[in-house]
């Protein structure tokens, strides 16, 4: 037996990205999107809405860090997402976030944040009166702190945190189930 519900934004699981730019004036803006991923190979895409200071800033300077929301910091990324940068400017120093300038896009890297994608604007499609950005990932910043023996990333330091539209909750991810692209191969030759 299945049920049916009316088309909602369920996809799950979402990420929590956390989208970080700079203003005219250089003040670092930051907000939390779930609605985007991967767009194609070395790419990211994301819809905005076009009242978002983000939006503003992204047409401004076609650069953003985009950091992947971890457990440790979930309270302060959840108020990034409450408050809009229009309404508090300083927003992301009253989360208490530092950040340091990425050396290889204008805009911020929120320190806190131990995985972060650096990336620069390839197109912008208006879509009704809000935007689609689709990106180039140039650079991608990691926390030394997260990585495991073999210099790799350890998703169990990272501590990723995913949006559950469902129930409107961030999870944590859980543990490995199979290797890709292994674990079907028993089907190949039925």
């Amino acid at each position: 037996m299945r049920k049916n519900f009316e088309p909602k934004t369920w996809l799950v699981p979402q990420p929590v990205m956390v989208i970080s730019t700079f203003d005219k004036d250089n003040v670092p803006n930051a907000m939390v999107a779930a609605w985007g991923g991967i767009y194609d190979t070395n790419q990211i895409g994301f819809m905005l809405s076009h009242t978002h200071k983000t939006t503003s800033n992204l047409m401004l300077n076609n650069a953003f860090t985009l950091g992947i929301a971890n457990a440790s910091s979930i309270d302060r990324i959840d108020f990034l997402g409450m408050i809009s940068g229009n309404d508090v400017p300083d927003k992301v120093a009253r989360a208490g976030f530092t950040v340091s300038k990425s050396d290889f896009v204008h805009a911020p890297i929120i320190n806190e944040l131990p995985f972060v994608l650096e990336c620069k604007v390839a197109k912008c499609e208006k879509v009704g009166e809000d935007f689609y950005f689709v990106s180039d990932i140039v650079n991608i910043s990691v926390d030394e702190n997260i990585l495991n023996d073999k210099g790799n990333i350890c998703f169990k330091k990272l501590d990723p945190v995913i949006f559950d539209a469902v129930h409107s909750v961030y999870r944590r991810l859980g543990s490995k189930v199979a290797n890709s692209f292994e674990v079907g191969e028993k089907y190949k030759n039925l």
